[in-house]
């Protein structure tokens, strides 16, 4: 969670949709990998729950 703290959400979510799923990573909408990041993140204690996330990625990238 260090690494990730320390960047903006859309880090995470390029990540996450370069990665899962591990068989064909990438083929989820855009807006599901941004739904599992700010899922990621609230579990974590990274992100308010009261607070949605923008879908846009650029809007993302801005918040920190």
């Amino acid at each position: 969670m260090a690494k990730w703290a320390k960047l903006p959400p859309s880090a995470l979510v390029s990540y996450v949709r370069t990665a899962m799923p591990a068989d064909t990573p990438g083929r989820l909408p855009p807006g599901t990998y941004i739904e599992i990041v700010a899922y990621i993140l609230n579990q974590n204690g990274l992100a308010p729950a009261t607070k949605e996330m923008p879908a846009d990625m650029s809007a993302l990238a801005a918040q920190h």
